[in-house]
């Protein structure tokens, strides 16, 4: 007995709509996304992006803060010391000091001196904290930003000419004290970062990044006899898309050695819910400085922009396929495809 097998019916026009539609909104998404995220793929080992030098200061052109927290405590250091030059310096916004009766540009300026290799895990270079200049004990809190510094060529002179960079790692840690690991002066934090690169009197940002940490910052240091010590501190990751890198690359024409950088923290969180004044950061709090550590992923720019335009035509055929399946230019489109490939 032969059975005969129903043919499948075809999707009306209404029906096959519903399916490209359903497509376009919830698989597009993803798809631009794995095409985005593969152009910038680097699995490498972090590189510094401080050339290595032995230890010392290194001066000018200067760099210096932007903003340093975000809360003018000038008048409390006024009243402890009605005398104190340095209270004029202990509150910075955009580069300059309000307080101060003349206003100089910029207002809290540092060179950067460099940490002995093995000090910390990176090639890192010491930088004023955010009241530095006042001969008072620090007062007020640590603020919840924003915080921002501009860095001058210098701190990332050990990239390579014509390098195209996929993620930059910016550790902020407070070398001056170990903590017991286990001390409550550690808590989870969260809060938002920008990075900016200043080229040939042009700017391009990239911002909207998030950061989920904790203020604790453990490695193995050799002034500790490679044991591991905590510090307040964290690491950010500035992970640019495949877009992103070549945009930079393309922005900086692999020049790295005369590009400028600002960093920007702003609006801290504790993740307790608790107020953000008194929690501890690396780089508020004190007279001493912090170590600021720079590294970099790089990606190969030739690939990326392969994988990147390649995801992106093949895309764009979809799409143009799934607008005129359900039309009268069906036909004719897919016989004069068929009559290439015959």
């Amino acid at each position: 007995m032969i059975i005969a097998k129903r043919k499948a019916r075809a999707l009306n026009p209404i029906q096959f709509n519903a399916l490209a539609i359903v497509f376009l909104l919830g698989l597009m998404p993803f798809a631009v996304a794995i095409i985005t995220n593969s152009g910038s793929s680097s699995e490498g080992e972090y590189k510094d992006s401080k050339a290595t030098e032995s230890p010392g200061f290194f001066y000018g052109p200067y760099s210096y803060w932007l903003e340093n927290g975000g809360d003018n405590y000038s008048g409390l250091y006024y009243a402890n010391d009605p005398n104190d030059i340095g209270a004029n310096r202990t509150y910075v916004e955009n580069g300059y000091c309000p307080a101060r009766s003349m206003t100089i540009y910029p207002c809290f300026e540092f060179g950067g001196g460099l940490t002995y290799p093995g000090e910390v895990p990176m090639q890192g270079m010491t930088i004023p904290k955010s009241h530095y200049y006042t001969s008072q004990t620090y007062i007020g809190s640590s603020g919840n930003g924003p915080f921002s510094w501009f860095l001058q060529p210098r701190f990332i002179d050990n990239i390579e000419e014509g390098a195209a960079i996929d993620k930059f790692k910016i550790s902020f840690i407070d070398t001056n004290v170990d903590h017991n690991c286990g001390s409550s002066i550690f808590t989870n934090i969260s809060f938002e970062g920008k990075i900016q690169f200043l080229y040939n009197n042009r700017s391009k940002i990239y911002d909207n990044f998030d950061f989920q940490t904790s203020n604790k910052y453990e490695y193995s240091s050799r002034l500790a006899s490679w044991t591991a010590i905590c510090q307040i501190g964290f690491e950010t990751i500035f992970d640019l898309t495949g877009f992103e890198t070549l945009e930079l690359e393309e922005f900086v024409g692999g020049d790295w050695n005369n590009v400028s950088m600002v960093l920007t923290l702003d609006n801290f969180e504790r993740k307790d819910g608790q107020n953000f004044g008194s929690t501890d950061l690396p780089f508020a709090g004190g007279q001493e400085f912090f170590t600021l550590g720079i590294e970099h992923q790089e990606v190969n720019p030739v690939e990326a922009g392969f994988i990147i335009k390649t995801g992106t035509i093949g895309l764009a055929v979809i799409t143009f396929v799934l607008a005129i399946a359900s039309t009268p230019y069906w036909d004719p489109f897919r016989n004069a495809v068929k009559g290439a490939l015959d």
